[in-house]
């Protein structure tokens, strides 16, 4: 993450093993978004819902004022019911 401005999208496939259950709320943790948080990003809006190819989707908007980056943690619904894939997404562009 020497310039993650330049950043394109970039999902991360193996940052998790197969879940059994999704987080609460406030269970829900995303390796991403902290890793920005200590490179001063800060969390400027964030939601949750369904998406069409899993049961959740966590997104988080963060900024440093010169970059905005949108952080997606993914639920990927699989064949071994109730687990799940899961796996995060960044996109991020300059806000200059």
């Amino acid at each position: 993450m020497i310039d993650i401005c330049l950043t394109k999208d970039i999902e991360f496939m193996d940052l998790y093993p197969r879940m059994d259950s999704i987080f609460s709320d406030k269970g829900e943790n995303l390796i991403l978004v902290d890793s920005l948080k200590t490179k001063g990003f800060k969390v400027t809006n964030w939601g949750r819902g369904n998406w069409v190819e899993g049961p959740r989707i966590i997104t988080f908007t963060l900024s440093n004022g010169q970059c905005e980056c949108q952080v997606d943690k993914l639920y990927y619904t699989t064949e071994q019911e109730p687990k799940y894939k899961v796996t995060e997404r960044i996109k991020c562009s300059a806000t200059f």
